[in-house]
């Protein structure tokens, strides 16, 4: 009995080294990419995040880092994003037709999955509309995810060209539904407004609530692909928009608002980057972009 237990503490032991080693791990990757930034200030800015997130990796905090960066560089990976940016395994070239075919069909699915959703709002069919609005919201994330997919095989094959070229199709594509679900999510809002019955107004309101998400997330991708497509100036207006949608979104899900807070603040800044960025770094540019940051700052 007395080697059973010693076995079991020395078991768990290892448990807790390897779980602080991956956490200190985790502390060690933190980067805000504050080198690429193209203004000093900027710079200096981003520098001091980064050692507080750092700083705050302590026994205290089980070493896992605080916070998220405030104005970044395209490569940080300490960001409030609701995308995620796992990179995709790649295929080989005759597979990437089969993956842009799935593209071309998934998109046919949204824009129909939208159509449905809209006919069973129509005559209250509330649990097939909201049937819908989930697979708006897989299919979404699985566009992304075989997009990803397509531009790292391209990469692989040196075609960097085709790449950019694919992120520029994606972005324009997915902004299109993206605003699609917006505008509805909207109108949805105004309509429970005026609702009378309490239980159709909570229906119709969290249904727009789930409309207005996916938006949000949506433009974040396209923010992200216009981006890789050297669009910048259109990332920073599709970050922009990404922003105006999480203050929507903030407004109705009170009970998260600092999380909102944090992901509108970090959408600015990427806006306030690419702005910059798109109009060749000129001061009228730079002057621009901090009045977004000074917006980012108070929703900080």
């Amino acid at each position: 009995m007395h080697k059973l237990l010693l076995h079991a503490l020395a078991a768990l032991c290892l448990v807790v080294f390897a779980f602080s080693a991956s956490a200190q791990s985790a502390c060690a990757t933190v980067t805000c990419d504050c080198s690429n930034l193209p203004v000093d200030s900027w710079k200096s800015i981003c520098i001091e995040k980064e050692k507080q997130i750092v700083a705050s990796c302590t026994a205290k905090n089980d070493y896992s880092p605080q916070g998220f960066c405030s104005i970044h560089g395209p490569q940080a990976n300490r960001l409030p994003l609701s995308i995620d940016l796992e990179s995709k395994d790649v295929v080989s070239e005759d597979q990437i037709v089969k993956l842009n075919y799935r593209i071309a069909v998934l998109y046919w699915s949204l824009h129909k999955d939208l159509d449905m959703l809209q006919d069973k709002v129509n005559i209250s069919a509330w649990d097939k509309a909201i049937h819908y609005a989930h697979l708006i919201d897989i299919n979404s994330d699985h566009l992304f995810n075989t997009q990803k997919q397509v531009v790292n095989s391209h990469l692989a094959l040196q075609d960097a060209a085709e790449a950019e070229k694919s992120w520029r199709d994606y972005s324009e594509d997915t902004l299109k539904i993206g605003n699609m679900l917006y505008d509805y999510g909207k109108a949805m809002i105004n309509a429970a407004e005026a609702q009378t019955d309490a239980s159709l107004k909570k229906t119709t309101h969290e249904l727009a609530f789930e409309m207005l998400k996916i938006s949000g997330r949506m433009h974040e991708q396209a923010g992200y692909a216009y981006a890789n497509g050297v669009r910048h100036a259109l990332a920073a207006k599709t970050w922009k928009q990404a922003a105006d949608i999480t203050a929507t979104l903030s407004n109705i899900d009170v009970a998260h608002v600092n999380q909102y807070r944090q992901q509108q603040a970090m959408q600015l800044h990427k806006a306030s980057y690419y702005w910059v960025i798109g109009q060749g770094e000129n001061e009228t540019a730079i002057s621009d972009a901090e009045q977004l940051m000074k917006r980012a700052e108070v929703e900080l």
